[in-house]
Formats: structure tokens, sequence, C-alpha cells
């Protein structure tokens, strides 16, 4: 089955688990679409935001309140590993699940927030697939805080974060490099590491609409 989305061959993804077969990638994908919150107000037209933070940065954080406030459609990468996680497969698959769903949706008019680290080559070419497929503006959102509150949130007990300790911090410590040149046209930044991230949501939400002229 060809789905026209690419997995990352870096070994980023797992290879722990059984492989993913066609049967069970419907079936795993019909299983996420059952788990997504859809937005009850639709923007009038498809749009598309994408964010780039290393793990512990709160990106997801900050990704589900923009799509609270914009009325996206969040595609999480995550929560799409640890089903496949839970069902004992490996991640091969994860980004060509998500950019399944991505597209789907988005062509049925929903604008979609990426969910997902969105630096590296690969991730950004499942994001072109989508645009190719089903044209419309992209934000990019730049998520950052200090290393030191980076490492302390990766050995705390958060039961809501399944990367923990030196795991997560491995995963952090192997793809600081993508993030050293990082060249998107980010149209805002936040500093987890601050004290305002609430008014810092409150300024991207008014550049987004200003950028893209939402009322």
């Amino acid at each position: 089955m060809k789905t026209g989305f690419v997995a990352d061959p870096n070994r980023e993804e797992s290879k722990e688990g059984e492989e993913l077969s066609d049967a069970d990638f419907e079936k795993v994908l019909k299983e996420y679409e059952g788990q997504l919150e859809f937005p009850d107000n639709k923007p009038e037209r498809v749009f598309f935001v994408a964010i780039v933070g290393l793990i512990g940065t709160g990106k997801t954080t900050i990704m589900k309140e923009i799509s609270r406030r914009l009325g996206l459609l969040r595609i999480c990468t995550d929560d799409i590993r640890w089903m496949l996680f839970d069902k004992g497969y490996n991640f091969e698959r994860t980004r060509e699940l998500a950019g399944k769903v991505a597209f789907k949706y988005a062509d049925a008019g929903y604008s979609i927030g990426f969910d997902s680290d969105a630096a590296g080559a690969f991730v950004l070419k499942n994001i072109d697939n989508i645009l190719l497929r089903v044209p419309g503006p992209i934000v990019w959102l730049h998520v950052t805080a200090s290393e030191k509150l980076i490492l302390e949130r990766l050995h705390e007990s958060n039961p809501d974060r399944r990367y923990k300790g030196e795991i997560a911090v491995a995963h952090y410590q192997r793809r600081k490099a993508l993030h050293e040149n990082l060249t998107m046209p980010f149209l805002y930044t936040f500093d987890t590491s601050r004290d305002d991230v609430g008014s810092q949501l409150d300024e991207a939400e008014r550049l987004i609409r200003k950028e893209l002229r939402l009322e």
C-alpha cells in the first residue's frame, strides 16, 4: 500500500515490536481517528500550523491551546506512537499514519495542527506532500525552553509523559543537532521557561489571525 508519506530511516522511529501490516494499518487508522478532538467550528478556509520544538519544551501544550483557539484538528504523532506501542507494533509507520489522517481531513475542509517536532527532512517531506494535495497557507511556530528546565521536565514524575528519565534525555540529545540551523519562517517563538506563557499564546494567536486574515 502506497500512501505517499515516508518514514524516517534514521532509527528515530523505534523498530522494536511487530511490523504493522496494511490490514492492521487501516484498523489503527480508524482507531486513531476515533480519538481525534474535532473542532466545534471549522475555519472558513483550510490552513495549517506546524510546530518545531525539542522534547520537553512544551510544544504539545502549546499546540493543544493554539488548536483550541483557532479551530484546528490536531494530529499528534506521539499519540499514534503510543497507540502502536500499546498494541505491540513498532513505530516505523507512525508518520505515514499521521500523514494519511492529516490529508483525509484537510481534504474534507479541516484546518490542521501538526503536533510533531517538524525539524528534520522526513517530517518536512510529509508536510510538503500534504500541501501539494491540499494547498493552503502554513504558519510555523517555534517552542523553546532553557536546557536546565527541559532536563528537569524530562526527569520529573509526570504520568502523562511516556518518555521519561534517561531515555527521554537520550532522545533530546539525539535530536538537538536538528535544531541548530532551522530555516523555517517562524511567525512566533515561544519560550516556555518564562512565566507568561498565557500572554505568549495571546500574541501568537493575534499574529496568526493577522497573517491569515482570520476574523
